[in-house]
């Protein structure tokens, strides 16, 4: 039983930081920074994952070419393992963009994701710990999480709440 219920704490983990993922790569693509007709790809591209319309490869691509990012190794397995039960979790992906576009920071603690398009890479996993509250669990990384969004050699720091 207590394998199980680490496995379901895990996928529930993995779940969480997935959604945080899509849920600033539309803050980004709607912020202004990039062109319109970015933003609405990358919120057609994040509504098709979630849909089950394009699986994690086909997603990354697009969204690489997309954003004329640099490939992330980590990204389609972390996909991989997480979409099944975000899909089964987001049965309306239309609402998710929609609540990712207008959600404002908390004022407690939350998750800090360093978006840049100068991709550093360091020995070994990014681990993540989560440390509950009363109200939602915070995850905070011990790496920052590079996906290449930023204007060339100026990184961009975003700050999301956890859902």
């Amino acid at each position: 039983a207590t394998a199980t219920s680490t496995a379901a704490t895990e996928t529930m983990e993995n779940v969480k930081k997935c959604k945080n993922f899509l849920s600033t790569l539309i803050k980004l693509a709607s912020s202004g920074k990039q062109s319109t007709e970015t933003a609405a790809n990358v919120k057609e591209l994040v509504q098709n994952l979630l849909d089950g319309k394009i699986e994690a490869e086909d997603f990354t691509s697009r969204l690489y070419r997309e954003l004329n990012s640099s490939p992330q190794p980590y990204l389609v397995p972390f996909l991989k393992r997480s979409l099944p039960a975000l899909r089964h979790l987001t049965p309306d992906s239309a609402a998710f963009i929609q609540q990712s576009q207008h959600q404002q920071p908390l004022t407690q603690p939350t998750t800090t994701l360093m978006l840049g398009s100068s991709v550093q890479r360091t020995a070994g996993k990014t681990t993540a710990t989560v440390t509950s509250t009363l109200q939602q669990p915070v995850i905070s990384l011990t790496q920052p999480t590079q996906v290449g969004v930023g204007k060339q050699g100026q990184p961009t720091q975003v700050v999301c709440k956890p859902n």
